[in-house]
């Protein structure tokens, strides 16, 4: 089964829910990006009720820019996430804080343990390695985006799914830029958790992602 995730880099609660509601029967998760809503903390019990087990929480800004959300506050988010189902996306280098206070606090959240590279793809060694960071840091899916200035680039991303596939790991393995379009295609039947599928391309929040209608179009071809 093909899991869609839409991402959400909305500023306003209502405008969530509302699209939420819209797209609850195609999609079956929703990334909703926190830094974007000034009082995210007095929507995220309700949200997690009424769509339990369906969102993604995040506490970044697109391209790792720099975070706006004070880092005490983002403490208290993690504390009211920790004891819900949803599931939390950190990226291992840039958010550091936020995963030792996971661990000083003894908090474990569904975690997606997440590692971007917006300029290249790191060698198979490095790649590897990161892999096992995720894995020390108990990671329920680990999570790897990197861009891919070659086709080999892709086809090393493909193989690295595929080992995680063998070794029974949920992963995402994706890769952004033209080069990375295979990898979103064939990573989804091959073994990723989900694929993010904005409706529209202006609403894709990595370069490279394909939308819901595309996607749709191509597993239609594909299985037939």
């Amino acid at each position: 089964m093909i899991h869609y995730c839409l991402p959400l880099q909305l500023d306003d609660a209502e405008t969530i829910e509302s699209t939420i509601e819209k797209n609850e029967a195609q999609y079956t998760y929703f990334e909703i990006w926190l830094d974007f809503l000034p009082t995210p903390e007095a929507h995220l019990t309700r949200w997690c009720q009424r769509w339990p087990g369906r969102l993604l929480f995040l506490l970044r800004r697109p391209g790792l820019a720099p975070i706006q959300m004070p880092l005490q506050k983002r403490y208290a988010l993690l504390r009211q996430l920790a004891s819900s189902d949803a599931w939390l996306d950190l990226d291992i280098h840039t958010q550091q804080d936020e995963l030792s206070y996971l661990r000083t606090h003894a908090l474990a959240p569904r975690l997606i343990a997440s590692y971007h590279n917006y300029e290249a793809t790191p060698p198979d060694e490095q790649l590897t390695a990161i892999v096992e960071e995720m894995k020390q840091l108990r990671a329920d899916i680990c999570k790897l985006a990197t861009y891919c200035q070659t086709p080999t680039d892709a086809l090393r991303l493909m193989m690295l799914g595929q080992q995680l596939s063998a070794h029974k790991e949920k992963h995402i393995v994706l890769g952004m830029g033209p080069y990375g379009t295979l990898t979103r295609v064939y990573g989804t039947l091959w073994g990723n958790e989900m694929i993010f599928a904005p409706q529209d391309p202006s609403q894709a929040s990595a370069p490279g992602q394909l939308t819901y209608e595309q996607l749709q179009r191509m597993f239609a071809i594909l299985d037939h």
